[in-house]
């Protein structure tokens, strides 16, 4: 169990002193059967579709979820309190994990994805992801830095990055012929293993984005 005893004196979005991030067994639980349902969703190639098919049921897998959290956020008032107690320096910091979208310029290289998805998608997430590690560790050497210019532009671009992954995804689908035609398609993002991040990756930082500005925001207000 993660556990981590916060500061006196907390500024904007870390909580008030003697206040505790913890990470429930509910939530490992929720992950566990969240990645499960991922690996299930790409292997069945259940939420596939043809490049003639206009819409892309693998959307609904990254939508659903933020959609299902976001629910939760707004009825639960210990589930708010609980993401309250999460480090903004942990949550900008996870983000650097984003680097891992290299993979799709390999990827495109050697003609599993499009160009335009593996540039968009591989170059944005690897700018995020040094960005979100140079923000945090800023912020482990100055927690005022939490709300200001950098610590957004990091996050918002991480959402933009994700808008742009998503787009390209469907426009280099084969969905739009007046777009895209050309011999290889975005389809492999939905089967597994690339379903993974569209079904698991993708709505998974988007929470922790929404949370993570959130909690400075609360912060600032405080």
């Amino acid at each position: 169990m993660i556990t981590t005893t916060q500061r006196t004196n907390a500024p904007l979005g870390v909580p008030d002193a003697g206040s505790e991030f913890r990470i429930p067994t509910p939530v490992y639980a929720v992950l566990a059967l969240w990645a499960a349902w991922a690996y299930w969703v790409g292997t069945s190639e259940t939420f596939s579709a043809g490049p003639d098919v206009f819409f892309r049921p693998i959307a609904l897998t990254a939508l659903g979820p933020v959609g299902i959290f976001l629910s939760a956020y707004a009825l639960s008032a210990r589930l708010r309190a609980w993401t309250y107690t999460i480090p903004v320096g942990l949550l900008t910091g996870l983000q650097a994990w984003r680097v891992i979208g290299f993979c799709f310029l390999p990827l495109w290289f050697f003609g599993i994805l499009p160009g335009p998805f593996g540039l968009i998608a591989g170059l944005g997430d690897v700018a995020v992801g040094f960005g979100a590690a140079f923000v945090a560790y800023s912020i482990s050497k100055n927690t005022s830095l939490i709300g200001g210019p950098a610590f957004y532009q990091v996050h918002v671009w991480g959402l933009i990055d994700f808008a742009g992954a998503i787009g390209s995804a469907f426009l280099t689908s084969g969905a739009v012929p007046a777009v895209w035609t050309g011999p290889v398609t975005s389809h492999a993002m939905e089967v597994w293993p690339l379903s993974i991040f569209p079904s698991f990756a993708v709505p998974l930082f988007t929470i922790l984005h929404f949370i993570a500005i959130r909690n400075a925001r609360r912060g600032a207000k405080a």
